[in-house]
């Protein structure tokens, strides 16, 4: 198995995250989700799980950062969208705003993140 270095972490197979959905993932000493993910394709976008509106926690429901339709993430709060590709809000109170994206790459399968500014 492939070392990291000590501010990555491991996540998971990336044959455990389904197509066109959306994952959360908690550590540290939060008991929400930290970050989330979204498969797409052969693209995996990773974002910290705050709204830059208000730094809320993007989803109420477990796993459930995407709209009904899956072509945006939304925050449940105040339904601001944001695009999955770059994370650029689109709709809402804190339209042209971005979510914060978590560097991160394959190794051995498995997706790592970068948890430098986490």
């Amino acid at each position: 198995m492939t070392e990291l270095e000590p501010h990555e972490r491991r996540l998971c197979p990336v044959d455990d995250l389904p197509e066109g959905k959306s994952r959360g993932f908690a550590f540290g000493a939060r008991s929400d989700d930290s970050v989330f993910v979204i498969r797409k394709g052969e693209s995996i976008y990773v974002y910290e799980n705050f709204c830059p509106h208000n730094g809320t926690s993007m989803s109420w429901i477990q796993n459930s950062y995407l709209t009904g339709d899956g072509s945006k993430v939304e925050c449940y709060l105040h339904g601001a969208r944001f695009n999955i590709e770059d994370g650029v809000c689109v709709v809402g109170p804190c339209e042209g705003d971005k979510l914060h994206v978590v560097p991160h790459r394959i190794v051995d399968g498995t997706l790592v993140i970068s948890t430098k500014k986490l």
